[in-house]
């Protein structure tokens, strides 16, 4: 899997109301381990009340375009059309995955989470069983890069233990680190205005763009 890995905090909600996040984890509950992005999501999760209907239109969360923009920042193609037809495909060069797969609204939404170890006493071992086949993954594959996005503090030390690697700044907002000779990046969140283009810039004079440094495949690894 020459692919490029993208790592986000946990599973959003986008858009989807309450009814269509409950319906949601049903239907992921059926899930393969590791998923076609477009099959996991169309005529079987919903937004907005209604299924995604991937082909006329896909959902366009911040998360997917700044994931896009970072991939088609060398190569000049158009990012929305990225999202509809590359990202995340099984036969593509992105994997879209999180460090922990229970949903949140936003950072401090312990809803589900809650939820979820009210329902399952062993839930505690089975996202520790879920981290060392994400690690094991990790080691087998060999991705080109690792792209992190959340950059706080406390994110980076949790990614720290989480992968066994050490941050080094390499600008303002911007960390590299290794495991195992895989690069690994820390960008802003990709969302609620952290990320910007002056960081795919950034990446641009360090060399760091996934198209600089020859990328390739993708999905999605569920609890």
């Amino acid at each position: 899997m020459d692919s490029v890995w993208f790592v986000g905090v946990e599973e959003g909600l986008g858009k989807a109301t309450s009814k269509d996040a409950i319906e949601n984890l049903g239907e992921s509950g059926s899930f393969e381990r590791i998923m076609d992005l477009r099959d996991a999501h169309h005529k079987r999760l919903r937004e907005r009340g209604q299924l995604i209907d991937f082909d006329a239109k896909p959902p366009y969360t911040p998360v997917w375009q700044w994931i896009a923009k970072v991939m088609c920042a060398s190569s000049g193609n158009d990012w929305r059309e990225y999202v509809r037809c590359r990202l995340g495909r099984s036969d593509g060069e992105t994997f879209l995955t999180e460090s922990s797969p229970i949903p949140a609204g936003n950072a401090a939404d312990n809803t589900w989470m809650e939820a979820f170890q009210a329902l399952d006493d062993d839930l505690t071992e089975k996202l520790e069983r879920r981290k060392t086949r994400l690690l094991e993954l990790l080691d087998e594959k060999h991705p080109r890069m690792v792209i992190c996005y959340g950059n706080r503090e406390q994110r980076a030390r949790e990614l720290e233990r989480y992968f066994g690697l050490e941050w080094t700044a390499a600008r303002a907002g911007i960390l590299t680190g290794s495991r195992r000779a895989c690069p690994f990046l820390l960008l802003p969140f990709f969302c609620c205005g952290q990320m910007s283009q002056s960081v795919i810039e950034e990446l641009r004079k360090l060399g760091l763009l996934p198209g600089q440094a020859r990328a390739t495949k993708s999905r999605n690894l569920k609890l």
